[in-house]
């Protein structure tokens, strides 16, 4: 059974599913590196270490609905440095 380790909080929701979406303020691309990074490790510690944590992509690729929820906050985020950068100083 795979566990949290410290500072893994922030990578999964309360029902413990994992948080594909970057928190506000994070690269979505780096953020989904780290996801995949860290789903990883869930695997090795699953029993078996490194050598059998033979990852299947699809089994860390987010779901279509977590890609839609991305791309939306990203497009969201976009507009609103738009917006500042119209704003007269």
């Amino acid at each position: 059974m795979s566990r949290l380790g410290v500072g893994d909080d922030d990578m999964h929701y309360s029902d413990n599913s994992h948080r594909w979406i970057a928190p506000r303020g994070t690269d979505q691309a780096s953020w989904s590196a780290q996801v995949r990074a860290h789903m990883r490790q869930h695997l090795e510690t699953m029993g078996g270490g490194a050598a059998s944590a033979k990852v299947d992509e699809a089994s860390v690729i987010p779901t279509r609905a977590e890609r839609r929820a991305a791309a939306w906050i990203a497009r969201r985020a976009a507009i609103e440095r738009a917006e500042e950068a119209d704003r007269p100083a």
